[in-house]
């Protein structure tokens, strides 16, 4: 197990080897903050293009991970307009007033539940196909009521070996980010979303999906 110094060591080449590729840190994370992974743990939120990836570890491992997440139900609640909420909430017999503040996220989530199982089988199905690959892990997310809230592509890296390097850490990275962000667009595409704001507001809001059938 590695000691304390040797962890901040491990992070401190990390954080270099981030700036040496060019990557932005948005945000240093502390052990002990929950808000980023499931296991708590302390390293770097990060900028990479138009996505984001987490480097985090902790000190009683040898490895640190690299995480893309992708919060499928987010990103439904920043498309939707309130009047696309508002309208949809108004077709399943809900309100805002019952809903409370977070319509608009109980409208994506509502969203979500009603694809029919034939659906919600091909999209799992075409999803898992696009986050395989041989060079990270994946798994993904539901929330408590069982509806599909996103993914999560992860890959360890091991800054304590001694092949550990640049380029190492570089190929990493654009493993993880090139999968989430494969998974990401086939989400987008699929319930034809134009995340960049491209569209009208309710052609952003179009909830119908496409889906090829399984083979």
């Amino acid at each position: 197990m590695p000691t304390e110094e040797e962890f901040i060591k491990a992070l401190e080449l990390i954080e270099s080897y981030i700036a040496e590729i060019d990557d932005e840190i948005e945000e240093r994370s502390e052990l002990g903050v929950e808000d980023i992974v499931d296991e708590n743990g302390a390293g770097f939120t990060c900028k990479h293009g138009d996505y984001t990836y987490h480097v985090v570890g902790r000190p009683e491992n040898r490895y640190l991970q690299i995480i893309f997440p992708f919060n499928f139900q987010q990103v439904l609640t920043i498309v939707l307009t309130e009047e696309n909420a508002e309208n949809y909430l108004d077709s399943i017999g809900a309100s805002t007033e019952e809903t409370g503040e977070d319509f608009k996220l109980f409208a994506a989530k509502e969203m979500l539940k009603s694809l029919e199982p034939e659906e919600q089988r091909s999209l799992m199905f075409y999803l898992l196909e696009r986050l395989a690959s041989p060079h990270t892990g994946h798994r993904t997310i539901f929330d408590d009521q069982g509806a599909f809230q996103g993914f999560q592509v992860e890959r360890r890296v091991f800054p304590y070996e001694e092949g550990f390097s640049l380029s190492t850490f570089n190929d990493s990275v654009q493993s993880v980010v090139s999968v989430g962000a494969r998974g990401a667009r086939f989400l987008q595409k699929t319930f034809r979303l134009q995340i960049e704001g491209a569209g009208t507001e309710d052609e952003r809001a179009e909830m119908l999906v496409n889906l090829p059938s399984e083979p």
